[in-house]
């Protein structure tokens, strides 16, 4: 039997009234990689908004062309600061060598070789320091290239 309620109170569920509900829910991920979407969400897109796959097209591609030009000013501002580089380097060598040559030719010959031999010692050392640099980054980005490439499809 049911018991008495007031108006603001619930009321208790009788066991005859109370069925079985069963709720599934169902997620599905996807990871879309890159500024185009797979065909099938761009005619999805499409279909939704008329002219938007060309759109994204459109936006894909503008992408890439700002990518593009930025690339180029890093680096066209790279070769600038490495020709830079190589004649502030030969104006300072050009400087140490004539220095030198004065000190040799003014009765000094020992401190105008030992000057030589530093200055040729430092552009030696800069030009191998480079070399290994320019190694090292070559390494990396061919490792993060291998990484790239192995990595499986989820």
């Amino acid at each position: 039997m049911a018991q008495q309620t007031g108006p603001d109170e619930p009321r208790p569920i009788e066991p005859e009234n109370v069925r079985q509900l069963t709720i599934t829910a169902t997620a599905e991920e996807r990871r879309i990689s890159g500024p185009i979407p797979p065909p099938d969400i761009l005619a999805e897109y499409e279909r939704v908004v008329p002219g938007a796959a060309d759109r994204i097209l459109t936006m894909a591609e503008g992408q890439q062309k700002h990518r593009h030009q930025l690339e180029n000013k890093v680096t066209d501002h790279n070769i600038d600061r490495t020709n830079r580089g190589q004649k502030l380097t030969f104006v300072l060598s050009l400087v140490v060598f004539i220095g030198a040559v004065i000190i040799a030719v003014f009765g000094n010959p020992a401190w105008a070789f030992s000057i030589m031999l530093a200055d040729l010692l430092a552009l030696l050392v800069v030009n191998l320091k480079s070399k290994n640099e320019q190694r090292r980054e070559l390494q990396e980005k061919r490792e993060r290239l291998a990484k790239v490439v192995q990595k499986p499809e989820p």
